[in-house]
């Protein structure tokens, strides 16, 4: 802490750097960011400038990154990346779906996250961007018959149910306006209020969807900081367009 008298501006009180001190480190490093900035600019105006960023950077060696052929070397990256996700997505399709994942080692499939179709689900926005619109179809078909307030899980874990399931559902209202994704969202942020009658009022690691109460993880009384934090854009998003306080003060 320093002395708040002007005529003290040496002394140090309680271990603090001496006011003086303090300006002259504070001056070095304004000259500093001047000379260096003032460097920068001289850089840019010289007529060597392109000479010199070649050298720290030459394009020459990554064709298609730079130049004519830029669009068309990323036009062939997004088909190569589209054609990536229909083959991953088509074997869960195939496999699993509707249950929540593919385990691709043994040919089968697996509901460890509510039972609700989760691939299908946190996929949706991906399908919408790639111009999927055969498997977009069948994912939104499912959302429209799947109903979020029932469970064979013996908990709904609060993290994961946000940010794949609630997210999930949020973006796809946000690309395509349509209320069946929103209705959905709402129900399940609905459920997942529960998860904040805790006395910390942070959110647990799951919800006991029939008894409506927060429900501990494999550490009771514990959530990592993560897990606790990472609501925050999905339910002010929600709040904002269901006009639900709870969603925004919990």
């Amino acid at each position: 802490m320093l002395a708040s008298d002007s005529h003290d501006t040496g002394k140090i009180i309680n271990g603090g750097i001496p006011l003086r001190s303090r300006r002259r480190i504070k001056l070095a490093f304004t000259i500093v960011a001047l000379v260096s900035l003032s460097s920068l600019y001289f850089l840019g105006q010289s007529s060597n400038f392109s000479s010199v960023r070649s050298k720290i950077w030459p394009t020459d060696i990554i064709p298609g990154v730079f130049g004519p052929g830029r669009n068309a070397t990323w036009d062939a990256r997004a088909l190569e990346v589209k054609h990536a996700f229909q083959r991953g997505y088509r074997q869960y399709e195939k496999i699993a779906f509707p249950n929540d994942e593919l385990r691709p080692m043994f040919n089968g499939s697996i509901n460890n996250f509510n039972f609700w179709g989760v691939t299908a689900i946190d996929s949706i926005d991906t399908m919408i961007l790639m111009g999927l619109d055969d498997e977009y179809q069948r994912a939104k078909d499912h959302v429209s018959y799947t109903d979020f307030s029932y469970t064979k899980a013996d908990g709904v874990p609060f993290f994961e149910t946000v940010i794949r399931y609630l997210g999930g559902l949020l973006s796809a209202y946000h690309l395509t306006q349509d209320q069946i994704f929103l209705s959905a969202a709402d129900q399940v942020g609905k459920g997942l209020l529960p998860a904040f009658d805790t006395q910390s009022r942070l959110p647990s690691f799951a919800v006991d969807w029939v008894r409506h109460t927060p429900k501990d993880g494999w550490l009771p009384g514990q959530i990592n900081l993560a897990e606790m934090a990472s609501c925050q854009l999905e339910y002010k998003y929600l709040a904002h367009l269901t006009h639900r306080s709870d969603y925004f003060t919990k």
